[in-house]
């Protein structure tokens, strides 16, 4: 008979680091009101969330994560960031945030890194490390790990339009907004971001989904110029 102490994080794939033992369904009521609140200049999370988005299932863990010591890895996050630009403040502002988990502070510089000195790097960090809430903080590591993914599968990214939502251009010309969630029907709230006109202005827009999508708002976004790029998670 195996005794729960016998059985580890790794071998569930859990994250050791996070703070919340049900993250994923309280992920599942928040994602939308993420991806859709970050057009708005306040985006304070404060009404309930339709059923129209649900966030994607990506894993934090890795071996880096479960073999390394947490001073160790403490001290990488924060020699990436000191990389990346950030001043010691900023530094202590993300390594010290309790809603950033170790596991995710490690995965998105590591992601971050990847991108390069591209403009707008050091501000999404930065962004990143203010966050309130560990849902906060996976939405948009989320996003950083697909951006990380764009980058490397299809083309090199060159910018990151910060704050709003996260908003990338990439080497040939496309404006990208990843949306790491699992499932998209047309409502209102959707409605409301497919004809945002500042992103109507934007050309070349795509956006990048790992989702599933049901055919009237896959016609709708495609009908207000959206290309829709689907995608396995990062």
């Amino acid at each position: 008979m195996i005794r729960f102490e016998e059985i580890s994080p790794r071998q569930l794939h859990a994250d050791p680091y996070t703070t919340n033992p049900i993250l994923k369904e309280k992920l599942n009521l928040v994602a939308w009101v993420m991806f859709s609140a970050r057009l708005a200049v306040n985006t304070a999370i404060s009404v309930a969330v339709p059923g129209s988005m649900l966030i994607t299932g990506v894993e934090f863990t890795n071996d880096l994560v479960y073999q390394t010591p947490k001073g160790d890895l403490i001290l990488l996050v924060e020699k990436k960031l000191q990389d990346i630009g950030l001043s010691q403040g900023e530094i202590a502002a993300f390594s010290h945030n309790n809603a950033i988990p170790l596991s995710v502070q490690v995965s998105a510089v590591m992601d971050l890194e990847s991108l390069g000195a591209i403009p707008g790097r050091r501000a999404t960090a930065v962004a990143l490390g203010s966050v309130l809430t560990e849902y906060q903080a996976r939405f948009l590591a989320i996003s950083i790990k697909m951006m990380a993914a764009w980058s490397k599968q299809k083309s090199p990214l060159t910018g990151i339009a910060v704050p709003g939502p996260l908003i990338v251009r990439d080497q040939k010309n496309d404006v990208i907004m990843t949306a790491p969630v699992d499932h998209v029907s047309w409502t209102p709230r959707i409605a409301g971001f497919a004809t945002n006109s500042a992103l109507l202005g934007l050309k070349n827009r795509v956006l990048w989904i790992p989702a599933k999508m049901t055919p009237l708002a896959r016609q709708q976004l495609m009908a207000n110029g959206w290309s829709l790029q689907m995608s396995q998670q990062p």
